[in-house]
């Protein structure tokens, strides 16, 4: 039994990325996908009921939500075939120089699993935030902007607060690229989806050695914004990289005038694609075929 209907929040942006992958000709390929603010994984399961050789990372920042995900993926064969790794963290800005280098992906540590990977650490000195514990509240909606930042340790109030690593998106990719036969090929991720509560800004920040090479960065893009001057910096960032064919798909907006978001759908929001510019993103489509549409 499935846990969701894959189609159930945001479909409009779903079509528009599975209609994208068709058009590129990666539907038999292991072409990645890497979603931040997983939520409950319905953009990963959406698309590996059709794409059945694709390759999904997801990231979820609050600890039940992400049993809940893993639930979800187990449900539909993910974890058993071994096609999507979860990262139980928060995604940012992290200080490498306080990161360890031996964490790894490991087999599964919560007892009701048997199968399947996921990242996860018994002890982290490096950046982290303290979340406050959401039981029956709605699992989506939490944001981490306003928590308290601090190491391992610090003055997370018991039984009230839980503490959450920060990794960044360079030490995701990192982690799951590799010559394993679960793992993403190098060069083979398509398109990344981000929806963390306004931290969009520092999740471009901690990506930005992936998002400038032009033999790893995404082909296109899909963040939720909305009016603040956080928002606006991540807009601003997404163009200067080079994704500069963009449209606000709920009013239908496009350019660099499509920000702030007209609300059209929600107030005060609005669910961006972004794309990069035709030629450039062309030739990430060619760099993804040949990366990830090989012969089994």
């Amino acid at each position: 039994m499935k846990y969701m209907h894959p189609f159930i929040w945001e479909c409009r942006l779903k079509e528009r990325l599975l209609n994208e992958i068709e058009l590129a000709q990666l539907t038999d390929c292991a072409y990645g996908f890497l979603d931040v603010g997983s939520a409950l994984g319905d953009w990963v399961i959406a698309m590996s009921g059709k794409h059945r050789r694709a390759k999904f990372a997801s990231a979820e920042a609050n600890p039940e939500t992400a049993v809940t995900l893993l639930r979800n993926y187990d449900a539909n064969g993910l974890v058993e075939e071994e096609r999507v790794y979860v990262y139980p963290f928060a995604v940012g800005i992290s200080n490498p120089n306080e990161v360890r280098e031996d964490w790894i992906t490991a087999d599964i540590i919560w007892p009701q699993y048997s199968r399947g990977k996921i990242a996860h650490v018994l002890d982290w000195p490096g950046s982290s935030l303290c979340m406050p514990i959401q039981s029956g509240q709605n699992l989506g909606g939490f944001s981490v902007t306003d928590l308290p930042a601090g190491l391992l340790g610090n003055s997370c109030k018991v039984g009230v607060e839980t503490n959450v690593p920060i990794v960044s998106v360079s030490e995701i990719m990192n982690d799951w690229q590799g010559e394993d036969h679960s793992q993403l090929n190098y060069g083979g991720l398509f398109a990344v989806k981000v929806d963390v509560e306004g931290a969009e800004a520092g999740v471009i920040k901690s990506a930005m050695n992936i998002f400038t090479n032009h033999e790893q960065r995404p082909c296109m893009m899909y963040f939720e914004l909305k009016k603040s001057e956080a928002y606006k910096e991540a807009f601003v960032t997404l163009l200067e990289l080079g994704y500069t064919e963009v449209i606000d798909v709920d009013s239908g907006k496009t350019g660099k005038d499509s920000y702030p978001p007209q609300g059209s759908l929600y107030s005060n929001e609005g669910n961006y694609e972004f794309k990069l510019a035709p030629d450039h993103f062309q030739k990430c489509i060619d760099r993804v075929k040949q990366n990830t549409c090989k012969p089994i």
